[in-house]
C-alpha cells in the first residue's frame, strides 16, 4: 500500500465507528498494540494494509486523531523514544 492508501485507511478509521471498535480490540490489557489485528481490520474493509505499514505509521508520529489517542491512552506500554510497543 502506498502512503496515500495508508492515509485513506486512517481517514476511514477516523470516520467509522465500526472500524474504531474493531481496532480498539487490537489493544491488549497490558497496553500493547497488535498491529496484525489492525492490518487485518484494514484488509477486511478493502484496504491493502500490511504490518510494516502500520508500524511505519506509528513511528512516523505527527498529530494523532481521537481514535489514535484512545488507542495509546491509559499508560500504554512503550519502547524507548515513546514509540508504542507492538506485538
Amino acid at each position: 500500500m502506498s502512503i496515500e492508501g495508508m492515509q485513506a485507511f486512517r481517514q476511514e478509521l477516523n470516520s467509522s465507528e465500526v472500524l474504531q471498535a474493531a481496532v480498539k480490540g487490537a489493544v491488549s490489557s497490558d497496553g500493547t498494540i497488535d498491529q496484525e489485528t489492525i492490518a487485518r481490520v484494514g484488509r477486511e474493509n478493502g484496504f491493502d494494509v500490511t504490518v510494516s505499514e502500520i508500524d511505519a505509521a506509528f513511528k512516523q508520529g505527527g498529530e494523532l486523531s481521537d481514535i489514535e489517542l484512545d488507542l495509546v491512552a491509559g499508560g500504554m506500554a512503550t519502547r524507548r523514544h515513546g514509540i508504542p510497543k507492538v506485538v
